[in-house]
């Protein structure tokens, strides 16, 4: 939409003069846009802004609903002048106008990490549920901007993110029970999960309800190891006096390879690494210079410490098999329901079993009812037995299944020749 003429951008300065303000004739500006989205994108609209003074208001309002973005902007001019003495509000005003028209809104894009490569994923129902989970966060979009403010946010406002932040929660656990653990396209639903553990965290630790957090947040970095629910644990065990827990915490949050913090939820209005190593300084006196390897070696690395959280070496500890198997594993309660075989070499069905049956550590936080699927790959040789490999929420490998495509040989090939082109999803 165009501005709407009052807009002060930072660092613009302003003399101020010698007499009232003029301001134009009263009246009212009224702009009305909406835009449909794509099949299957999301967009996370912010809160709107509200100024109000006796001689101007502007308010603003977001939404997203079906499909559809909509954004009005209203600037009601009630009188001519703005009186010299509140020259500093007149400025706020037209600052807080021109901060609500170039703010940003991030868009899921549906071949992002909640799609897959397969055509044959995109009908899914369950696909679609994930991508419910997905939208059920957009009322926490805001939340670093509430809750990192200085000074920080009052309990009335803390009481109403606690609110919005359980109900998203109770949202996505009770619809994760409809998915369908032998459906791959439900995996999809693992990173919802994730970052609405770590979104509940977050508002319990600016809280100080520590245990609250902390539940929250471990679950959701081991499951995702993003960097932001590692930011936030760090914070969390800090707040404990654990520093030394806190400070390694910090070191892991900022070798991470996991791309784009909570999926892109926050786009780029959280600048998660800043954060990271403002805080490390704070704690520890010293600049974060972590590094993911150990002097260039893997054992003893923060890399490897970031693996083990995630493997299950000497799964099996003999095997005649060789080669890869893919599974989804439903977990609820912390212990696995279901193991599915979803693709691999042949005799890797027979494995589904022996995974249902392992004690895995806690998935889940005390008290969830959702439950959680999670991606495991088994790797096996008969020399070194099986390992296991939960992979992270944000890091799945859902299978393409016809990947194998007859294509025309090329121009001039000898008689009889035949060419397949095999789809490897990355």
């Amino acid at each position: 939409m165009p501005p709407v003429g009052w807009e002060l951008a930072p660092g613009v300065k302003q003399k101020k003069p010698a007499d009232d303000v003029e301001i134009g004739s009263p009246g009212e500006l009224v702009y009305l846009s909406s835009v449909q989205l794509p099949s299957g994108w999301l967009l996370f609209p912010p809160a709107g802004t509200d100024v109000k003074e006796d001689w101007a208001e502007y308010h603003s309002t977001y939404a997203f609903a079906d499909g559809k973005f909509t954004a009005e902007r209203h600037l009601t001019v009630k009188r001519d002048k703005v009186p010299l003495d509140q020259w500093e509000k007149y400025l706020a005003f037209r600052r807080a106008v021109f901060d609500d028209e170039v703010r940003m809104m991030p868009l899921q894009n549906p071949a992002g990490p909640l799609r897959s490569s397969d055509p044959g994923f995109t009908d899914s129902p369950n696909l679609a549920l994930a991508h419910e989970l997905l939208n059920a966060l957009g009322p926490l979009h805001d939340l670093p901007t509430i809750l990192e403010t200085n000074p920080p946010p009052g309990p009335e406002v803390l009481t109403k993110e606690v609110n919005l932040s359980s109900e998203a929660l109770e949202t996505i656990e009770t619809k994760s029970l409809a998915l369908a653990p032998s459906d791959p396209a439900s995996l999809f639903s693992a990173a919802p999960l994730a970052y609405a553990w770590c979104l509940r965290g977050w508002v319990a630790l600016a809280k100080q309800d520590l245990p609250t957090a902390e539940k929250y947040l471990q679950v959701s970095w081991h499951l995702s190891h993003d960097r932001i629910a590692g930011y936030l644990l760090a914070r969390t065990l800090a707040a404990k006096n654990n520093k030394a827990e806190a400070a390694h915490l910090y070191e892991l949050a900022h070798v991470t390879t996991a791309s784009r913090p909570l999926g892109g939820f926050f786009g780029d209005s959280f600048d998660v690494d800043e954060h990271i190593a403002a805080d490390y300084l704070k704690l520890t006196g010293k600049k974060l210079a972590a590094t993911s390897l150990n002097h260039g070696a893997y054992e003893g690395s923060l890399d490897k410490e970031l693996d083990d959280d995630l493997e299950i070496r000497q799964f099996i500890h003999s095997t005649k098999l060789t080669g890869s198997g893919l599974y989804s594993v439903a977990f609820e309660a912390g212990k696995p329901v279901k193991a599915n075989f979803l693709q691999g070499d042949k005799g890797f069905t027979a494995l589904a079993p022996a995974l249902q049956a392992h004690t895995f550590p806690a998935q889940l936080p005390g008290g969830s009812k959702a439950r959680l699927l999670r991606e495991v790959n088994i790797i096996c040789s008969p020399w070194a037995g099986c390992d296991a490999y939960l992979l992270a929420s944000g890091s799945i490998k859902i299978p393409v299944k016809n990947n194998i495509v007859n294509v025309a040989p090329p121009p001039n090939s000898p008689p009889g020749t035949k060419v397949v082109q095999i789809q490897i999803q990355p």
